[in-house]
């Protein structure tokens, strides 16, 4: 240890090494300390006769005086923005953040619990099977109409060709919609949305089936017009 109060001992320590040299403490705060270690291999310090109260000590230079006054401005400015990013760090509410964050995971909780969700995911299952009632539906309608118009083919082949298109367009949207209920795309409003058009469809078919089978010859001789 050092004895700086006892002259002889403090030469003999510098004899061996002694030696003082300005350090960094750390990047970010940027504070400077001298520290004192013993450096054997030094040079041997110039003899200066001051007359002062306080004992001295010989320096080394410092890693900073080492790289010169270039390296020692790069240094510098790297420190300074080591500064501004500790004082944007000390900006920062961590704490408001925290609880912007908890704020967030309990509104997901909450979401995924809620009666609203839950209902919406069961409804699901529903919405399929009605969906596959009114695809059953559609089908029997359209095998009613094909037998509705089977005994009129005779001189209608133009017409039966439409309708046969139009039976095709049918079942390949019931082929479509199928392939929509075997997937998880579409699930929710588009099956919402397709359910209600297959009704609408439906409802259409229905129509021109039962009038069909009331009136077999109407492709034939057309609808009659409305009475005045």
């Amino acid at each position: 240890y050092l004895q700086l109060d006892n002259a002889e001992v403090l030469r003999s320590q510098i004899a061996d090494g002694l030696r003082a040299q300005l350090q960094m403490e750390s990047l970010v705060t940027g504070i400077l300390y001298i520290e004192l270690t013993f450096r054997p291999d030094g040079e041997t310090p110039a003899q200066v006769v001051r007359t002062s109260p306080y004992p001295e000590i010989p320096t080394t230079p410092s890693l900073l005086a080492a790289f010169g006054t270039e390296a020692g401005s790069l240094v510098a400015d790297v420190l300074q923005v080591l500064f501004r990013v500790n004082e944007m760090l000390e900006e920062v509410d961590m704490q408001g953040l925290n609880a912007a964050v908890v704020a967030s995971a309990q509104a997901v909780e909450r979401l995924v619990g809620s009666p609203e969700l839950q209902a919406a995911i069961n409804q699901v299952p529903e919405m399929a099977a009605s969906f596959n009632r009114t695809l059953v539906e559609f089908e029997e309608l359209s095998d009613r109409l094909g037998n509705a118009i089977g005994p009129l083919q005779a001189g209608m082949e133009g017409t039966l060709a439409e309708t046969n298109l139009t039976l095709q367009a049918a079942r390949k949207t019931i082929e479509d919609a199928q392939g929509l209920i075997s997937t998880d795309s579409g699930i929710g409003f588009g099956l919402e949305q397709t359910l209600t058009s297959l009704r609408e469809a439906a409802d259409a078919l229905r129509t021109l089936v039962i009038t069909l089978e009331r009136n077999p010859d109407m492709l034939i001789r057309g609808t009659s017009p409305p009475r005045r």
